[in-house]
């Protein structure tokens, strides 16, 4: 069964939730450790008391087939943008939830299924992209989070018109099929918005999983989790060429042969 977690301390994580309560209407369904349940058809909610990010619990919740986490994101550029990411982290750091050098499970189907949706759907001139594997929580059920991004102000005080962008995505995400996958993969190089992944991917040739950052393209010994901690196993690697020397790109190779997956150029 799909479930979605929002927090009541995110403007726009609570605002989508009361979106999809009266679209979809939602019921109370109790509570589940002290935290409020609700219940569409298939679909549940559960409402948190605290960051997304530290909702690593959530895995002791049984019949959860994956979750949905709408959430803000601060843009320190300002730029407006909606964007999906898997969570986990590349680097011995976990400032912002999971733990060090973990990546949790990854559902690139459904996730890419988000992602078409708010480009499809996206007014204004705000564009949808991937956002590289990052934060926490740490979890095995297979989750992915959804956000509305832009200044400080644009999201702690989000209008109607854009919490409806990502309502929608979610809705479609929970009472339809998955995004049929040509070719699942794991995105390597790039920036932490990685376009050429995202093109990609709206084009229909991939839906990714884990993406890694030119940031942390070191962090070679952690590709076996970007391959194994995702509800559909990848097909190959997408190496961003370009964003990379030819040194980096021997050593991320080498460790694909070593794990048994393919690379593809982009």
């Amino acid at each position: 069964m799909p479930w979605i977690a929002y927090s009541i301390d995110d403007k726009v994580s609570s605002g989508v939730a009361g979106i999809l309560k009266e679209e979809l209407e939602f019921s109370e369904e109790g509570e589940i450790g002290g935290m409020a349940h609700y219940r569409s058809g298939n679909t549940h909610m559960l409402e948190i008391k605290r960051p997304l990010i530290y909702c690593d619990f959530l895995d002791s919740i049984d019949d959860i087939d994956f979750i949905i986490f709408p959430s803000k994101h601060v843009s320190e550029k300002g730029v407006m943008s909606y964007t999906v990411h898997s969570e986990g982290n590349w680097s011995d750091s976990a400032k912002l939830g999971g733990k060090p050098n973990e990546l949790s499970f990854a559902i690139p189907d459904v996730m890419a299924k988000s992602l078409k949706a708010l480009d499809s759907n996206a007014t204004d001139g705000i564009g949808a992209v991937y956002e590289a594997t990052h934060h926490g929580p740490l979890l095995q059920k297979p989750s992915y989070f959804i956000e509305f991004g832009g200044p400080a102000d644009a999201v702690n005080s989000p209008r109607r018109e854009f919490l409806d962008v990502v309502a929608k995505a979610i809705s479609e995400a929970v009472t339809g099929s998955a995004t049929e996958c040509k070719k699942v993969a794991i995105g390597i190089g790039g920036s932490h918005y990685p376009g050429k992944f995202t093109k990609l991917a709206l084009e229909g040739r991939y839906c990714f999983s884990h993406i890694m950052s030119r940031h942390y393209i070191d962090r070679v010994d952690m590709l076996e989790q970007a391959y194994s901690r995702s509800t559909l196993r990848p097909d190959c690697a997408v190496i961003e060429w370009k964003s990379m020397n030819s040194t980096e790109r021997d050593l991320i190779i080498k460790r694909l042969n070593s794990i048994g997956i393919d690379y593809e150029r982009a």
